[in-house]
């Protein structure tokens, strides 16, 4: 018989102890309605409470005191698992982009620059920190003046 346990096994345990500990306080919290559901409850309990004695009951008494120390520091959570949370991230950075035509692409381009060369009076910091600048020149459209000096935009005429 095994006296102590080894890394897998000392996890499987304490999470099932945290299990019978997670049951308990919804056995407490929960709503007494529905006596079949409180009957399962108490019947998995049990069932996880003797799972758990077939790992401890051999072991030495040192180890059994560090399980169920271990085991009240824990907290049963539901996580996603780490493919689902990719899935969610490719999915997440799909949401973020909009495919658009390229022919319509530049004529939103065409507007913004309009409003760039009509309207936009900004210059020094305010020019070269501007965002539709930085977004322009992400995006490789080409700037009217090449040869703009800095603190000018070089969307602006």
């Amino acid at each position: 018989m095994k006296r102590y346990l080894n890394r897998t096994e000392k996890e499987s345990v304490t999470i099932l102890s945290a299990f019978i500990i997670y049951l308990e306080d919804f056995l407490e919290v929960a709503p007494r309605r529905d006596k079949q559901l409180f009957k399962w409850i108490r019947m998995a309990k049990s069932f996880t409470g003797k799972a758990l004695d077939c790992f401890v009951l051999p072991l030495d008494d040192d180890e059994k005191i560090k399980i169920i120390s271990e085991s009240t520091k824990l907290e049963i959570t539901a996580n996603y698992r780490k493919d689902a949370l990719r899935e969610h991230q490719k999915i997440m950075e799909l949401n973020s982009t909009v495919p658009v035509k390229k022919e319509d692409f530049l004529d939103i381009v065409e507007q913004a620059i309009g409003v760039c060369q009509l309207w936009c009076k900004k210059a020094g910091y305010e020019a070269d920190s501007c965002h539709l600048k930085k977004l322009l020149i992400k995006y490789d459209i080409e700037p009217l003046d090449l040869e703009s000096p800095p603190g000018k935009c070089p969307y602006q005429y």
